[in-house]
């Protein structure tokens, strides 16, 4: 197992100009953290685009950044996977420079929404509570996976 303090963690994305969520997440596996996040989601044409991020620097980390999940307009309550998620991807590296990833057709990704509002104040964001979980693969280096959850 890499401790967290010996990895760096890297999800796609950047965060939209939308009221966050609050949420909280864990990394296991052949890599553990815990921490603090948010969720933003902003309606974008036809496609809605959810980005978390953690919200403050999480102990034992360099970095964590965010990841982006793109959905299709309207969003329902559900599971959304593969293709279903557009550009979803996150990907980390260890101190010692082994990686682990999903998206591309590596390791999985799942985003389930329990329930996804218009938020009043700014009619192009959504409030959403759900979940999402992935499992990492070894890219370079690294053995064994390492899961994502976080929960909002």
């Amino acid at each position: 197992m890499i401790p967290a303090a010996l990895m760096v963690i890297s999800l796609m994305g950047a965060v939209p100009a939308s009221e966050p969520t609050g949420c909280t997440g864990t990394l296991s596996g052949a890599v553990t953290a815990s921490f603090t996040c948010t969720v933003a989601a902003t309606v974008e044409g036809k496609s809605v685009k959810v980005v978390i991020a953690s919200d403050q620097p999480v102990t034992g980390l360099r970095s964590l950044k965010p990841v982006t999940l793109v959905l299709a307009a309207p969003v329902s309550n559900g599971s959304y996977t593969g293709e279903a998620l557009g550009s979803a991807a996150s990907s980390l590296e260890t101190a010692a420079g082994a990686s682990y990833t999903a998206g591309a057709g590596k390791g999985e990704v799942t985003l389930t929404v329990d329930q996804a509002e218009r938020y009043k104040q700014a009619p192009s964001s959504l409030v959403m509570s759900g979940s999402l979980k992935a499992r990492l693969v070894p890219a370079k280096g690294g053995k064994g996976d390492v899961t994502l959850e976080v929960r909002f």
